[in-house]
């Protein structure tokens, strides 16, 4: 009877020791947590709408002409900005406006760092425009965005656009929605294939109604016109070549007015005698 009250005796102390611990421990995850939880009300409440943007990093493509202060002034940051009271996206929005700018990234670095990464447009094609009464040279892109007028045109090695109407012009402006196929037909020739493309001398819009338009290409090393329809393409203008040279070859290609490729089979006019 002895053995059995000491044995059960035994157990219950055992018991209680073994609740003592998990109290205890219960205790310091829930002090842990506590603790935890009270640093980060500190932090969010205290410490993080006092902390500043106090390191800015910008990476811009020096084509552009701008200064990192210039396209800190574009963000419209002045370097004393509430960390978390930035806004990347809107940053972002804002430096696209600036016509010549592509796109804008914009990161924040934990706690005090802002980084600003710009990409330019690149020029696809020229064009001539009005400005003040005198024709001045224009850059555009494949979004048909007019990104370069003047001096500030310096890559004259492109097709050039023809047809367009540009009374005045301004940093921004953009083609006709109509047009835009053709443009990025362009761009995608330049991509695959951009020796074809740059034997491309002159594109011509042809306005046909308010809503279409036909294409005149010209060639860089042939006199001649190419009536295309709309698009165009690599292989169309592997074939065009191809016809040009065989007509170069035999010795008519200076008789040559203009060759038609809007149909299945190509027409050829030439000069009258």
């Amino acid at each position: 009877m002895n053995g059995a009250i000491l044995e059960s005796g035994f157990y219950q102390h055992g018991e209680t020791k073994r609740s003592r611990r998990i109290r205890r421990t219960f205790f310091v995850i829930i002090a842990a947590l506590a603790f935890i939880l009270t640093l980060e009300l500190v932090f969010h409440l205290i410490v993080s709408p006092r902390l500043r943007v106090t390191h800015l990093r910008v990476f811009a493509d020096r084509g552009l002409g701008l200064s990192d202060a210039e396209v800190l002034e574009l963000a419209g940051i002045q370097g004393n900005e509430y960390f978390y009271a930035i806004d990347e996206a809107n940053i972002s929005k804002k430096i696209s406006e600036y016509a010549p700018i592509k796109t804008a990234t914009v990161k924040k670095e934990f706690p005090n760092t802002l980084k600003i990464s710009v990409f330019p447009r690149t020029p696809l094609v020229l064009s001539l425009a009005t400005l003040s009464g005198s024709s001045v040279p224009i850059a555009l892109d494949e979004e048909g965005v007019v990104f370069q007028i003047g001096p500030s045109v310096y890559n004259h090695n492109l097709p050039v656009i023809s047809g367009l109407t540009f009374q005045e012009v301004s940093l921004g402006q953009r083609v006709h929605r109509t047009l835009l196929g053709a443009l990025e037909d362009l761009y995608a020739l330049r991509a695959t294939s951009p020796t074809l493309f740059s034997l491309i001398s002159e594109i011509k819009f042809v306005k046909k109604n308010r809503t279409s338009f036909e294409v005149l290409l010209f060639p860089r090393d042939y006199r001649v016109r190419v009536r295309i329809g709309t698009r165009i393409d690599a292989d169309l203008l592997r074939e065009i070549l191809l016809v040009l040279d065989v007509f170069s070859k035999q010795g008519i290609i200076k008789n040559l007015v203009e060759i038609d490729f809007r149909t299945d089979k190509a027409v050829a006019r030439f000069k009258e005698e």
